[in-house]
């Protein structure tokens, strides 16, 4: 691992270190590190309160591809299982900076596969599923949810928290000195040097989630902060193309000064505490029938 790798995980972890502190499960079972794949990382962790068949929300983490941050989000995984009465899957996947987008959504597909052949015994509901990631994991959860329905999944929405959806917008945005390029660079294999290159913008943008987005994409919930350290600029921009494409979309912008790259990890600030309240509010319409309107707030 590089020196700039160390400095971003020590940075993401610091950040993150109180983000499971007083966590209290209240009656939330968890069967650990299911194996999906043949890999020693293709985990994910089961949190849920009832025996009966579930809706599923699955749940990819950030962290700047610098290392495993599953177990970071257990408390943001109780809460849901806790609140909304369904089974979330924690994912675990090789997220180091050796691996690729295209590998690293290679794998995490894996998933996907797995969930097809082996739902009924986890008593899980494949016609209600909500895809959920962070960061790097917003990408891939919001690119794996337009190939769920290949794998016989009725994805209900899609929930990214600071997450990175137009690559060659960002990577047109961020300097060679930026730790955003450096993790772009070992992210998509490409130089940011020639990022306006035809040939190479052209692959950016095919990699990107906004590529994907049609009248047929789920509803989303996109939350995002303006002081962002690190993509203060995507999460407007994914609520740009689903709302152009005419896909109904919940946009919440932190704009208070101290939200930062994934506040809603953060149970003790008031931006963190809200965003919660309105995820409640759309994962229970989505999942009870659907979202049928777009919503704006800014906390």
């Amino acid at each position: 691992m590089s020196v700039r790798d160390r400095l971003v995980k020590t940075y993401m972890s610091q950040r993150e270190k109180n983000a499971n502190r007083g966590i209290k499960y209240d009656g939330v079972a968890v069967e650990r590190n299911i194996r999906y794949g043949e890999r020693k990382l293709q985990t994910f962790s089961l949190y849920r309160k009832s025996e009966r068949v579930l809706p599923i929300i699955i749940n990819f983490h950030g962290g700047g591809v610098v290392g495993r941050k599953k177990n970071i989000r257990r408390a943001f995984c109780v809460w849901l299982a806790s609140n909304l009465d369904v089974a979330v899957l924690n994912v675990e996947y090789r997220g180091e900076t050796n691996l690729g987008a295209k590998e690293c959504l290679k794998e995490c597909e894996k998933l996907l596969a797995y969930l097809k052949d082996c739902h009924r015994s986890l008593a899980l509901d494949m016609d209600k599923v909500v895809f959920v990631g962070d960061g790097i994991g917003a990408y891939i959860a919001s690119t794996l949810a337009s190939v769920a329905p290949s794998y016989d999944m009725r994805v209900m929405g899609v929930v990214g928290f600071s997450g990175l959806y137009d690559i060659i917008k960002h990577a047109k945005e961020n300097q060679y000195y930026s730790t955003q390029y450096h993790l772009l660079k070992k992210f998509f294999k490409v130089d940011l040097k020639h990022a306006t290159d035809r040939a190479i913008s052209n692959k950016l943008g095919d990699m990107s989630v906004t590529h994907l987005v049609t009248e047929d994409y789920p509803p989303c919930f996109i939350a995002y902060s303006m002081y962002d350290e690190f993509l203060p600029e995507q999460g407007e921009t994914m609520a740009n193309a689903l709302m152009q494409n005419g896909v109904h979309c919940w946009q919440f912008r932190a704009v208070y000064e101290r939200c930062y790259h994934n506040f809603h990890l953060d149970r003790k600030s008031l931006a963190g505490i809200s965003v919660m309240e309105y995820l409640y509010n759309f994962l229970s319409e989505a999942l009870g029938g659907g979202i049928y309107r777009n919503e704006y707030r800014e906390i």
